[in-house]
């Protein structure tokens, strides 16, 4: 998928025993929510 300036993407993590994660988004923020909503400020690629 290719997403586009100023789009927000909701993530939800479904892994399975898991203690914790953390989420990259390549942007200089991450998060260690199970489910969030980030807004990119660039063109990304998600495959």
């Amino acid at each position: 998928m290719l997403f586009t300036n100023n789009t927000t993407v909701n993530f939800t993590n479904t892994s399975s025993f898991s203690d914790n994660i953390k989420w990259d988004f390549g942007d200089g923020t991450t998060s260690t929510l199970n489910t969030l909503t980030h807004s990119f400020d660039f063109n990304i690629l998600i495959y």
